[in-house]
């Protein structure tokens, strides 16, 4: 791009997160130095944790988007991995002291600074918020206004997203009919 090199983690957090320090990283991709810095956009959108896919069983689905529908889709991915990832489970009815339990994935604790922006009062609850299905939202909203709730990180799933297959049938001969080069 624009006669530099960027691997897969230069454009997620370099470009897209704004030139942000990766997970267990002790640093930013670029240095100030660097001239791919300049790419890298000003102000960032937590949105695009839930756009970027690389191919594990807790990240999103892979999806194309689009420059004319982009603040649309991005609306749409984050709110079907938060309704796909994120439980809301409300307190058990007649058992006391009972609380909301809320099961976050590992992406909101390891990018918290993302999720924590304007509005949220520093809570990335309070921007869960607003991207889970109705019933989710109502009882997430319940647990927030009386403070009765417990939160659990769920780890990310790094294992593969893929589709087991069945390997081909051998042929008569005992030989594999896929032939190798």
């Amino acid at each position: 791009l624009g006669g530099s090199v960027y691997s897969l983690n230069d454009i997620a957090h370099g470009v897209l997160r704004g030139n942000q320090k990766p997970y267990g990283v002790h640093r930013r991709l670029f240095h100030r130095h660097d001239p791919r810095v300049k790419s890298a956009v000003v102000v960032w959108d937590a949105r695009i944790h839930f756009a970027l896919v690389s191919g594990r069983r807790s990240c999103p689905s892979l999806l194309v988007f689009s420059p004319q529908h982009i603040e649309a889709q991005l609306d749409a991915c984050t709110r079907d991995y938060c309704a796909r990832h994120v439980v809301v489970t409300p307190p058990m009815l007649g058992k006391t002291n009972s609380k909301t339990q809320v099961l976050l994935p590992a992406v909101f604790e390891h990018y918290r600074e993302d999720f924590t922006g304007p509005g949220t009062g520093g809570d990335v609850l309070r921007w869960v918020l607003g991207y889970l299905p109705p019933l989710k939202a109502k009882v997430l909203k319940a647990a927030l206004e009386d403070g009765s709730f417990i939160v659990k990180t769920v780890p990310l799933d790094w294992s593969l997203n893929k589709k087991h297959r069945t390997p081909p049938p051998m042929s008569p001969n005992g030989s594999s009919p896929i032939k190798r080069v």
